[in-house]
């Protein structure tokens, strides 16, 4: 980011917010191939050692926590990352908080 000039601190510049807000979509990019690469790698063990054993209450909660992200971030990549209208946000930005309530650790 640019040096912020004495007169405008601690307000940024709009170049400053476009450079963050840029950044913020690249890292939410990176962390979903990541995500993706690293299932599709253990794939294989997991299936040996989750999937082919009984059913559990643990589990589901494995299955639960590991396949929901996978799921909801196509969603949440294309909320965040398209250049849509007024009307379209308005009308998604209520369920895209939704479907990030069941990932939030108290």
């Amino acid at each position: 980011m640019s040096p912020q000039p004495e007169s405008q601190w601690p307000f940024p510049t709009p170049a400053d917010v476009a450079y963050a807000i840029q950044v913020g979509r690249n890292g939410f990019v990176a962390v979903y191939a990541l995500q993706v690469y690293e299932w599709l790698l253990m794939l294989d063990d997991e299936y040996t050692l989750i999937h082919r054993s009984a059913w559990t209450s643990i589990k589901v909660a494995y299955l639960v926590c590991r396949y929901y992200p996978l799921l909801v971030f196509p969603f949440q990549l294309w909320g965040w990352m398209g250049d849509h209208a007024p009307r379209v946000c308005q009308r998604v930005i209520h369920p895209l908080y939704a479907t990030l309530i069941p990932l939030v650790s108290i």
